[in-house]
């Protein structure tokens, strides 16, 4: 007679843990440990079990999901044990990154939806800063070609989550916030996020939308506070223009303090202007109708 074979280990409802977002080493720490030294591996109601064996009783149990992110994030997959945010996801990706453009503009009550895309910026290392000064040719050539966007998306429980590799900034003007879901997670403030907005438009949903979070800024930005922080970031081209020409049009009667920056060349508030209007006063082209 053939041996039967024991039938497979059922997993008891395992408590949710403090951390819910795992790496395969980490999930397997957990569960040989748990919280509070609880030893799940070695539950005396279950059989023997090697590694794989053990995270497959686990993703069998329901409370644990397995989500394949190498070829995108170049990282090993990911676990999540119950309904993790993807705040949190992300924040196990790229620890020292951070929600920014519309996806801030969103924590800050500057939008009128929720962001199609969440945005994490993870900052590169310092670099040393271009040594060669603009010009017109320079900037009428780079604003003429598509903007440089980021690829390294994926989707995370029916959300889109893209990866920005933005420039060193030391996190300047990071803070940690509630969101809607109530995890917290790092964000731009309010000021660097209209900076970044202004910037790179294409992650706000262009230039109108970009305008619409101005807008609704208002009356709780310190225009101050944006000029300081954009000497700061020490950009080589003159995004002071076009964050002048968004306060103005909204409205806000602060923008005279970025009047006071020199203009030297024209400038434009994104790439690629189709139908298009100056702005004599700020030296700025931007879309025709905004």
């Amino acid at each position: 007679m053939p041996r039967k074979s024991a039938p497979p280990a059922k997993a008891t409802a395992l408590a949710v843990p403090v951390q819910r977002v795992f790496t395969h080493t980490q999930l397997l720490d957990y569960l040989e440990k748990g919280d509070n030294g609880k030893q799940i591996r070695h539950d005396p109601n279950l059989p023997k079990l090697n590694e794989r064996q053990l995270i497959e009783l686990v993703l069998a149990s329901g409370q644990v999901m397995r989500h394949e992110l190498d070829t995108l994030f170049r990282c090993g997959p990911r676990y999540t044990w119950g309904d993790a945010s993807v705040y949190e996801l992300l924040r196990s990706l790229r620890p020292r990154g951070y929600l920014s453009h519309s996806s801030a503009a969103h924590a800050h009550g500057l939008t009128s939806g929720a962001s199609k895309v969440v945005y994490w910026n993870d900052e590169q290392s310092p670099k040393p800063r271009s040594e060669t000064p603009p010009n017109q040719t320079r900037i009428d050539t780079a604003f003429a070609r598509r903007p440089r966007m980021s690829n390294n998306s994926a989707t995370y429980r029916g959300q889109e989550i893209c990866i920005l590799s933005g420039m060193h900034t030391a996190r300047l003007g990071v803070i940690e916030q509630r969101m809607p879901d109530g995890t917290i997670a790092p964000v731009t403030n309010l000021e660097r996020t209209l900076i970044d907005l202004a910037v790179r438009p294409a992650y706000g949903g262009g230039p109108s939308e970009v305008l619409a979070c101005y807008r609704r800024a208002a009356s709780k930005v310190s225009v101050k506070r944006m000029k300081s922080m954009l000497a700061k970031l020490n950009y080589v081209y003159p995004y002071h223009q076009a964050i002048g020409f968004y306060l103005d049009r909204a409205g806000i009667a602060d923008a005279r303090l970025f009047r006071t920056i020199p203009q030297s060349f024209d400038f434009y508030l994104a790439h690629e202007l189709k139908k298009r209007a100056y702005s004599r006063e700020w030296r700025v082209w931007y879309p025709g109708g905004l």
